[in-house]
């Protein structure tokens, strides 16, 4: 190899001098999938290129490249171009077509959406660039996979996206596709996965808040936050009940804590059914059974009445800066759980 060309996969900053260029690491990341989920185009260039890069490799490189350039460069023009060099080298060989797996079933979070098949579908994304955005999170998540820090990242971004413009449905719908994304992939009380839970008690926070000033149309239903509560209690019994060497850390213990506690105020001024209560009771007595301790060795209870802690003030102090926007996920990793 070249003194030029290991200067250029040495710059995707993921791999030491003495590792092969086309290795894998973390997340099974190679120097070319991390310069596509970043950005660095000459770099995608220069690898594609590269004899070594089988003509697969070359393929999910240019299509997650165009990815990014829907959600993070929001540049849907450029993403097309990629998309475009991505599907000629699908059919470079008409005898032996290079086909997109069949997905295994429709996501709804993703309002059901397929991945393009053939230069056709490709131009017709022209017209509906909502439908390039569902492209996008498919073939992120296809190609890294849903253990991937980006790929439920960007699906909590669009939906931010949605809430921002009011479309509150299809937001909770992607905020939930990446919460079960997440408990599905990551540690117990990972800093992700509790900031999608923060995200969803502000987002109902706010939602229950201007109803209540008449400024908005749309309600949040028992089922949205019970579902929430369901899953935040979820991840509490995964941290107590987790086998290691090490209890759960305190300090992320205390901020699931506070959610759920808010929650279940939010809860209280959502209208429901007696089978509805009686599930609700039900799931805080499982809560509760789990006897959670968090800083200082303070129980749900101590953190209810404490007046630091207390659930009216407990978001504001949770409060993960969000760019742009009140509803933006926040870049939230572990150190054991940065992407690249």
């Amino acid at each position: 190899m070249t003194v030029q060309s290991r200067a250029v996969w040495r710059s995707c900053g993921c791999y030491c001098s003495t590792a092969h260029p086309w290795s894998r690491t973390g997340y099974g990341m190679t120097p070319l999938l991390s310069a596509s989920v970043t950005g660095h185009t000459n770099i995608v260039d220069d690898l594609t290129m590269h004899q070594q890069t089988s003509h697969t490799e070359r393929i999910d490189a240019l299509e997650l490249l165009g990815a990014t350039f829907v959600d993070k460069k929001r540049d849907l023009l450029g993403a097309l171009k990629y998309w475009k060099r991505a599907m000629d080298l699908r059919y470079l060989d008409s005898n032996n077509i290079t086909h997109k797996p069949e997905p295994k079933q429709l996501i709804m979070a993703y309002d059901y959406a397929r991945e393009v098949t053939n230069n056709e579908e490709l131009d017709g994304l022209i017209s509906d660039p909502d439908e390039m955005r569902m492209q996008a999170l498919l073939i992120r998540e296809r190609i890294l996979g849903p253990q991937h820090p980006d790929t439920s990242y960007y699906i909590r971004y669009r939906g931010a996206v949605y809430a921002d413009s009011g479309n509150f449905e299809r937001c909770i719908n992607l905020w939930k596709y990446a919460l079960d994304m997440q408990q599905s992939n990551l540690d117990p009380l990972s800093p992700m996965t509790a900031s999608s839970l923060l995200s969803f008690a502000e987002l109902f926070s706010f939602m229950l808040q201007d109803r209540a000033k008449g400024l908005l149309g749309t309600s949040v239903s028992f089922e949205d936050l019970m579902g929430i509560l369901s899953k935040s209690v979820l991840e509490i019994e995964r941290a107590v009940k987790q086998n290691g060497p090490m209890p759960p850390d305190p300090a992320q213990l205390s901020k699931a804590l506070s959610i759920i506690l808010h929650l279940i105020c939010l809860l209280e001024k959502v209208p429901c059914t007696a089978e509805q209560d009686h599930f609700k009771k039900e799931t805080i007595y499982r809560f509760l059974k789990l006897q959670p301790c968090g800083k200082n060795g303070y129980s749900p209870l101590h953190l209810a009445v404490d007046r630091n802690t207390t659930v009216c003030g407990a978001l504001s102090r949770l409060q993960v800066p969000l760019p742009h926007s009140r509803f933006y996920p926040s870049r939230v990793w572990g150190r054991r759980q940065q992407p690249r």
